[in-house]
């Protein structure tokens, strides 16, 4: 769980850094990124599936490790980027493939029906889809500031990127409280819900939660292990308030 959380941290410091360059397309690309492991961590919460997943995610990447070892054009170029493999992983993928691991990605617009905020895919992922995909209308801006145009002047178009980049953080790190392997204190969960009301209409209760958990970083633990059996946390909310934080 937690590496879904660091790259999303990092997709999130990737839409801040296109902004300042202006590159306002590749922010909803990421944002697409972003949505898409939210999506992929509650189909997976849903259906328990962890275990499958990085089982099949081994096999998909040793089998690709294999067709570039294989190619007889591209073999003597495998540099750092193909790591050695150990006697461990070949018994490991062997192991896997006498059992037939499969495992199919979810569908967007099913997990968000599951979740009950179809809003994410129709107004979000779908939308957010039309800068991965080639369209006939795209680099238009792109092509205007080359021209000439001030870039800050497409901004108003974009500037819902920002906010729903930082909503879909949000909705991945309650996943991680509610059904990691630490429970939490409540103002954790507190402090999400500020932050899309921040989202929704500016307020800025949040700043007195973050003096907070400044102030008792040191002396209070903000988190325990889960106890064998505690299914979930104790302290464990939905994601109150993404519906008016989310900006079409």
């Amino acid at each position: 769980m937690l590496n879904f959380l660091a790259r999303s941290r990092a997709l999130l410091a990737g839409v801040a850094e296109l902004w300042q360059i202006h590159d306002y397309h590749d922010c909803w690309v990421l944002y697409r990124c972003l949505l898409d492991r939210v999506f992929h961590m509650q189909f997976l919460i849903d259906g328990d599936q962890f275990d499958l997943f990085d089982n099949w995610c081994f096999v998909q990447a040793y089998e690709y490790e294999n067709k570039v070892r294989s190619d007889a054009e591209f073999k003597h170029r495998i540099d750092a980027t193909i790591r050695t493999r150990t006697p461990s992983d070949t018994a490991r993928y062997k192991a896997l493939k006498k059992g037939n691991v499969s495992w199919t990605r979810p569908k967007a617009q099913d997990v968000t029906k599951d979740m009950d905020l179809r809003f994410l895919y129709k107004y979000g992922y779908d939308y957010a889809s039309t800068a991965v995909h080639p369209m006939s209308f795209e680099g238009q801006e792109d092509l205007r500031i080359l021209m000439g145009s001030a870039p800050q002047s497409f901004e108003k178009r974009h500037i819902y990127v920002i906010g729903n980049s930082c909503l879909a953080v949000t909705l991945l790190i309650q996943q991680i409280f509610n059904h990691g392997s630490f429970c939490w204190r409540t103002i954790m969960f507190d402090f999400l819900s500020q932050i899309r009301r921040a989202l929704a209409d500016g307020t800025t209760d949040f700043e007195l939660t973050i003096r907070k958990l400044q102030a008792n970083s040191r002396s209070v633990e903000w988190c325990r292990r889960r106890g064998h059996g505690e299914a979930f946390d104790r302290n464990a909310q939905p994601p109150a308030g993404a519906d008016k934080a989310a900006q079409p």
